[in-house]
This record gives C-alpha cells, sequence and structure tokens, in this order.
C-alpha cells in the first residue's frame, strides 16, 4: 500500500486530485464544511486526524492513577472517528468511556466501529459542547489536539483571534472542569493555549507534562490572543483539587 501511494504521489497532479476529493467530495470533510457555513460556535479544530493509541505516554499516566477506582468514567471531548476512546478502553477496561465530537459523520464512524467491536461501557454523542454534561461526573477528561487550528500551525500569525480566539478556550476549559470530579485529572495536549493562562488553573495541579522531545508543539497564544515567542509549554495533565 505505501509503495502504490508513493507511486501515486509522483503522478502529474495527483496532489491536487486528492486535495479535491477531500475537500468536495469526501463526506468527512462536506461534513466539516457544512460547519463552517453555519459558523458553529463549538468548532474548534475542524480536521479530523487521528490514529490509534496516539499518546501512551498520557493514556497510561491516567490508567495508573485510576485504577484503584472500580468504574471511572472517562470523557474524550473531539474524540473525532473514536480512535482515542477504544485505546483508552486498553488502558482503563474496567471505565465507562463517552466520546464526544461536533461532526456528526466522526460520531457515524465512532457507531460503525463500535457496532463492529461492542463494548458495553461505551458511548458516542454528536455535540460541540459541555454544557448538558452533568457537574462532577467525570473522573478524567481528555481534550487532545482539539483546541487548535491547522491555519494557526501552518501560518503562525501574530494574533488567532479571527481564526479561534483565547475566550472560547477559556470558556471550554471552564466547562470542562465544572463536569471533573474533585481529584480527577484533565488531559490537554496539542492546544495552541497554556492552561496556565486559564480562569480554571487555580483550582488544579500539574501532575504531567507531556514528552519533552515534542518542543513544536504551538505557536502558542495568549490571553491577548497575541502569538507568545518562548519556550514550549509541556504542561499536560492537571489534577483536580479536592477529593482522595
Amino acid at each position: 500500500v505505501r509503495r502504490g501511494r508513493k507511486v501515486v504521489k509522483r503522478i502529474p497532479g495527483a496532489a491536487r486530485c486528492r486535495e479535491f476529493f477531500l475537500r468536495w467530495l469526501h463526506p468527512q470533510y462536506r461534513s466539516i464544511r457544512r460547519l463552517e457555513r453555519l459558523n458553529a460556535p463549538g468548532l474548534l479544530q475542524p480536521w479530523a486526524n487521528t490514529k490509534r493509541n496516539r499518546y501512551p505516554s498520557m493514556f497510561q499516566f491516567v490508567g495508573w492513577q485510576l485504577a484503584p477506582r472500580p468504574a471511572p468514567r472517562i470523557l474524550s471531548f473531539g474524540c473525532s472517528t473514536g480512535e482515542e476512546v477504544f485505546s483508552l478502553a486498553r488502558y482503563l477496561p474496567n471505565a465507562e468511556l463517552i466520546g464526544i465530537d461536533i461532526n456528526p459523520y466522526n460520531i457515524r464512524r465512532c457507531l460503525a466501529q463500535l457496532a463492529k467491536a461492542p463494548h458495553p461501557g461505551m458511548q458516542f454523542l454528536c455535540s460541540g459542547s459541555a454544557t448538558d454534561l452533568e457537574s462532577e461526573s467525570f473522573d478524567a477528561i481528555f481534550c487532545m489536539a482539539v483546541t487548535r487550528h491547522g491555519t494557526l500551525e501552518a501560518r503562525e500569525p501574530d494574533r488567532c483571534d479571527d481564526v479561534l480566539p483565547f475566550a472560547r478556550f477559556d470558556s471550554l476549559v471552564t466547562q470542562l472542569a465544572r463536569c471533573l470530579k474533585p481529584g480527577g485529572y484533565l488531559v490537554i495536549w496539542n492546544s495552541h493555549f497554556r492552561f496556565s493562562d486559564t480562569h480554571s488553573a487555580a483550582g488544579f495541579d500539574v501532575v504531567m507534562n507531556g514528552p519533552s522531545h515534542r518542543t513544536k508543539t504551538g505557536p502558542f497564544y495568549g490571553t491577548d490572543n497575541r502569538r507568545i515567542d518562548g519556550p514550549a509549554y509541556l504542561e499536560a495533565v492537571f489534577r483536580k483539587h479536592g477529593g482522595r
């Protein structure tokens, strides 16, 4: 398969044909364009690139921390096509796992996977918000590669407010913090913003950094929506105050 892809890439115009197919014919990207046209308030990162076991060190860490709890509740916010949720099931086999994504096509893919490999503690919801979720109801919440945008990553503009303003990140973090039990874990990685800048940060302790070799996790933007030029921000796992 890889060899075939390399051959196809050498064909003149192949890249443009692929881009045309993805943007105008593929159902996933048609769904993204529809959300963009509607200016959906919960749309953050429009693209759905993902893979199984993408963040093993953080999955394993949270799995260890929650191992003593008999049936922890886990939320994957912005779960894309479900690979993250199915990966978490390996690390937390006794957990109730809920995946949320704003893209209806992604949720259909999640449900198709679940139909092929049923899991009694797994469910998927189509939503771009956590406002309807019950307060203090999750033991861990993952928000991975959600609060970022391909335009900011590719162009690194001086300001982010016309693409993805800091206020939307801060609002989402407030929602997720409300849904987390005292002593629960919030995992945010591959973001254009720093958790430490949010209003919720004072209620958490940093318990783990992301991989130190991942220095290209930005660009990062501050509370004023201006690009921050400085060292990489690696804080990734945060424990909510309270609990045992």
